[in-house]
Protein backbone atom coordinates (compact mmCIF):
# COMPACT_ATOMS: atom_id res chain seq x y z
CA UNK A 1 0.00 0.00 0.00
CA UNK A 2 1.77 3.68 -0.96
CA UNK A 3 2.36 5.84 1.96
CA UNK A 4 3.37 8.90 3.11
CA UNK A 5 3.01 11.89 5.76
CA UNK A 6 5.19 13.55 8.06
CA UNK A 7 7.60 13.00 10.66
CA UNK A 8 9.11 15.20 13.38
CA UNK A 9 13.05 15.56 12.43
CA UNK A 10 14.99 12.59 13.02
CA UNK A 11 12.56 10.00 12.59
CA UNK A 12 11.49 11.00 16.35
CA UNK A 13 8.72 8.11 17.34
CA UNK A 14 7.46 7.27 20.71
CA UNK A 15 9.16 3.61 20.26
CA UNK A 16 12.01 4.98 19.09
CA UNK A 17 13.71 5.84 15.69
CA UNK A 18 10.82 5.79 12.55
CA UNK A 19 12.15 2.59 10.35
CA UNK A 20 13.50 4.25 6.77
CA UNK A 21 11.62 1.32 4.76
CA UNK A 22 8.48 4.06 5.45
CA UNK A 23 8.66 7.09 3.06
CA UNK A 24 7.82 10.18 5.52
CA UNK A 25 9.32 13.45 5.29
CA UNK A 26 11.11 15.04 8.18
CA UNK A 27 9.92 18.35 9.54
CA UNK A 28 12.21 21.19 10.65
CA UNK A 29 11.61 20.26 14.20
CA UNK A 30 11.15 17.14 17.01
CA UNK A 31 8.03 18.34 18.09
CA UNK A 32 4.75 16.26 17.17
CA UNK A 33 1.92 19.44 16.70
CA UNK A 34 4.29 20.00 13.49
CA UNK A 35 4.23 16.47 12.34
CA UNK A 36 0.68 16.64 12.92
CA UNK A 37 -0.21 19.71 11.28
CA UNK A 38 1.59 19.24 7.80
CA UNK A 39 -0.58 15.56 7.91
CA UNK A 40 -3.80 17.24 8.57
CA UNK A 41 -2.87 19.91 5.63
CA UNK A 42 -1.56 17.36 3.14
CA UNK A 43 -4.29 14.93 3.27
CA UNK A 44 -7.77 15.04 1.37
CA UNK A 45 -9.70 13.38 4.88
CA UNK A 46 -8.46 12.55 8.15
CA UNK A 47 -9.70 9.85 10.19
CA UNK A 48 -9.33 9.94 14.00
CA UNK A 49 -9.20 6.47 16.01
CA UNK A 50 -9.68 6.94 19.93
CA UNK A 51 -11.61 4.92 23.00
CA UNK A 52 -12.89 7.98 24.19
CA UNK A 53 -13.13 11.31 23.65
CA UNK A 54 -10.78 13.22 21.73
CA UNK A 55 -7.56 13.89 23.62
CA UNK A 56 -3.90 15.09 23.72
CA UNK A 57 -2.54 14.98 20.15
CA UNK A 58 -6.45 13.16 18.57
CA UNK A 59 -8.20 16.74 19.84
CA UNK A 60 -5.34 18.45 18.06
CA UNK A 61 -5.79 16.63 14.93
CA UNK A 62 -9.97 17.93 14.81
CA UNK A 63 -9.37 21.19 15.74
CA UNK A 64 -6.16 21.17 12.50
CA UNK A 65 -8.48 19.69 10.25
CA UNK A 66 -11.81 21.98 11.19
CA UNK A 67 -9.39 24.88 11.09
CA UNK A 68 -8.13 24.30 7.56
CA UNK A 69 -11.69 23.09 6.56
CA UNK A 70 -10.38 19.47 6.17
CA UNK A 71 -12.72 16.78 5.96
CA UNK A 72 -12.58 14.59 8.56
CA UNK A 73 -14.21 11.69 11.08
CA UNK A 74 -13.74 10.49 14.83
CA UNK A 75 -14.49 7.16 15.76
CA UNK A 76 -14.94 6.39 19.31
CA UNK A 77 -13.73 2.72 19.48
CA UNK A 78 -15.88 2.38 22.80
CA UNK A 79 -19.06 3.48 21.30
CA UNK A 80 -20.30 2.04 18.39
CA UNK A 81 -20.32 -1.68 16.10
CA UNK A 82 -18.19 -2.98 14.13
CA UNK A 83 -20.43 -2.67 12.00
CA UNK A 84 -21.06 1.25 12.34
CA UNK A 85 -17.51 1.68 12.26
CA UNK A 86 -16.69 0.11 8.98
CA UNK A 87 -20.04 1.74 7.21
CA UNK A 88 -18.68 5.42 9.04
CA UNK A 89 -15.22 5.12 7.19
CA UNK A 90 -17.04 3.92 4.01
CA UNK A 91 -19.35 6.72 3.56
CA UNK A 92 -16.62 9.44 4.24
CA UNK A 93 -14.11 7.93 1.55
CA UNK A 94 -17.22 7.84 -0.65
CA UNK A 95 -18.61 11.65 0.10
CA UNK A 96 -21.44 9.98 1.45
CA UNK A 97 -21.59 11.27 4.93
CA UNK A 98 -25.18 11.81 6.07
CA UNK A 99 -24.99 12.03 10.23
CA UNK A 100 -23.44 15.13 10.45
CA UNK A 101 -20.47 14.12 12.35
CA UNK A 102 -17.21 15.04 10.70
CA UNK A 103 -17.12 15.39 6.82
CA UNK A 104 -16.47 13.37 3.77
CA UNK A 105 -13.53 13.51 1.24
CA UNK A 106 -15.58 14.21 -1.83
CA UNK A 107 -13.07 12.47 -3.83
CA UNK A 108 -13.28 9.11 -5.47
CA UNK A 109 -11.86 6.51 -2.86
CA UNK A 110 -8.96 5.42 -5.03
CA UNK A 111 -7.31 8.89 -5.09
CA UNK A 112 -8.38 10.09 -1.63
CA UNK A 113 -5.13 10.59 0.41
CA UNK A 114 -5.72 9.77 4.14
CA UNK A 115 -4.10 10.71 7.64
CA UNK A 116 -5.05 7.93 9.67
CA UNK A 117 -4.59 8.89 13.36
CA UNK A 118 -5.45 8.59 16.98
CA UNK A 119 -4.83 7.42 20.37
CA UNK A 120 -1.14 6.06 21.56
CA UNK A 121 -0.99 2.12 21.45
CA UNK A 122 0.81 2.46 24.40
CA UNK A 123 -2.01 4.36 26.03
CA UNK A 124 -4.55 2.21 24.55
CA UNK A 125 -3.33 -1.53 24.26
CA UNK A 126 -4.71 -3.41 21.29
CA UNK A 127 -5.57 0.10 19.25
CA UNK A 128 -3.48 -0.99 16.33
CA UNK A 129 -4.87 -4.01 15.49
CA UNK A 130 -7.97 -2.90 15.70
CA UNK A 131 -7.46 -0.09 13.58
CA UNK A 132 -5.70 -2.17 10.87
CA UNK A 133 -8.54 -4.33 10.78
CA UNK A 134 -10.96 -1.92 10.44
CA UNK A 135 -9.38 0.16 8.14
CA UNK A 136 -8.55 -3.57 5.91
CA UNK A 137 -12.25 -4.30 5.87
CA UNK A 138 -13.41 -1.19 4.72
CA UNK A 139 -10.86 -0.83 1.82
CA UNK A 140 -12.02 -4.66 1.16
CA UNK A 141 -15.85 -3.40 1.08
CA UNK A 142 -14.86 -0.30 -0.95
CA UNK A 143 -13.24 -2.97 -3.52
CA UNK A 144 -16.72 -4.53 -3.92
Amino acid sequence: MLHGGWCPKGRKAEDGRIPACYTLRETDTETYPQRTERNVVDSDVTLVFTRGAPAGGSLLILELARRYGKPWYAIDLARGTWEEHITGIVARLQGKATDGEGTSCGRPPEACVLNVAGSRERENSGIEATVMALMCAGIDRLKH
